[in-house]
């Protein structure tokens, strides 16, 4: 049986948007504090797993502007368990944003980066359709991954 685990997030910083998570029952705390690869983590796994949220702007910026940082990023994210960078907005939605901009062919830049990414680190990348669908993905993965951590399985 399920050992009700309620999640201490822990939140960088440096992130200045930060997610809402006050709705949740399953979600103890919200902690402010320096982490040196995500923006959002797990009490006590701070260097094993974490999210990484990327509002569109940035992340078209990020990959086509400051690539060699992120790719230094994703570095530390090489000993993680799991990590995820949430895309704010859908497929679609970037789509639109990099054609408003003129950078149309950036995108096959964009998810060919992305692909690599995945393929190359412990990362998942989610396309998330609005800020709670982003906060209850980091929810459901957190407990997962503390389920997994107390070597609970669910049939």
């Amino acid at each position: 049986m399920a050992v009700s685990t309620k999640i201490t997030l822990i939140l960088d910083t440096r992130e200045k948007l930060p997610l809402d998570f006050s709705y949740s029952k399953s979600v103890d705390s919200v902690v402010r504090k320096k982490l040196d690869a995500t923006d959002y983590s797990i009490l006590g796994f701070e260097n094993k797993w974490g999210c990484e949220r990327k509002a569109q702007g940035d992340l078209v910026n990020t990959l086509l502007g400051d690539h060699d940082r992120f790719k230094r990023e994703m570095e530390r994210l090489k000993d993680y368990d799991e990590a995820y960078i949430l895309v704010e907005g859908t497929h679609e939605e970037l789509a639109k944003y990099c054609l408003h901009f003129g950078n149309g062919k950036a995108l096959n830049t964009i998810y060919g980066t992305l692909l690599k990414y995945e393929k190359h680190y412990p990362v998942t990348v989610q396309f998330c359709k609005d800020r709670r669908f982003m906060s209850d993905y980091i929810i459901r993965k957190a407990k997962e991954y503390l389920e997994k951590q107390n070597g609970e399985t669910h049939i």
